[in-house]
């Protein structure tokens, strides 16, 4: 015997644990029983007694009346909970218990012939096809910076006096100063020596009217 169950007739327990549910004994029990050439009914529970069942509906069972002859009363009647829509979109399907399978909507295309759209042959489709044409991706190589082609550009001024936007014939440069514009160069500095000069006679002067102020008070 692959599986062995043991039986207590004296607690009236089976090891398959049918007894203590149903109340009447299982099949083991059953064996048991007959082979010690005993009476079966003395093993089954008093519950299932004819005598317990007609104790057990012996009472009447009074009816009660409807809610159409219930008395009247002045308190408000119950009312139902206000509708209230949930967010969302609402459902139509029905809910499906958690031991229902989903049903399966796909076709098996078990036997069907797959025929590529660019070749015309039979046994692949045009994602795997040897003819299909295929933009090539150039991948970057990993570890290597991409250099960028960027000009340098010239701010200094060679031996001419030429500056980063070169000279023409009559020597007027972009920005470079030569010879013939040296005149023009030193007036500018003039200029501006002047005008560092008016700001400190400025100065000096408020400098002056601040501290007569101050000795008259």
């Amino acid at each position: 015997m692959s599986e062995s169950y043991a039986v207590n007739l004296g607690k009236k327990t089976c090891t398959c644990r049918v007894w203590r549910l149903n109340g009447y004994g299982c099949v083991h029990s059953f064996a048991t029983i007959s082979f010690l050439n005993r009476y079966v009914g003395g093993y089954v529970d008093t519950m299932f007694y004819g005598a317990v069942y007609k104790n057990t509906y012996k009472y009447l069972i009074q009816g009660m009346n409807g809610s159409n002859m219930w008395p009247p009363t002045d308190f408000i009647p119950p009312l139902p909970p206000m509708k209230r829509r949930m967010p969302g979109r609402p459902k139509v399907n029905r809910r499906r218990d958690a031991s229902e399978k989903l049903p399966r909507h796909t076709v098996s295309k078990a036997g069907k012939k797959i025929s590529c759209s660019v070749c015309k042959n039979v046994g692949h489709n045009k994602v795997t096809c040897p003819q299909a044409e295929r933009p090539q991706v150039q991948k970057p190589e990993v570890g290597r910076r991409l250099k960028l082609n960027v000009k340098k550009r010239k701010t200094g001024v060679n031996e001419k006096g030429e500056g980063a936007g070169g000279v023409n014939e009559k020597g007027e440069g972009a920005r470079g100063v030569n010879e013939g514009q040296k005149g023009q160069g030193q007036n500018q500095c003039m200029r501006g020596k002047r005008v560092k000069e008016k700001k400190v006679l400025l100065l000096e002067g408020d400098v002056k009217e601040r501290n007569q102020i101050e000795s008259k008070r």
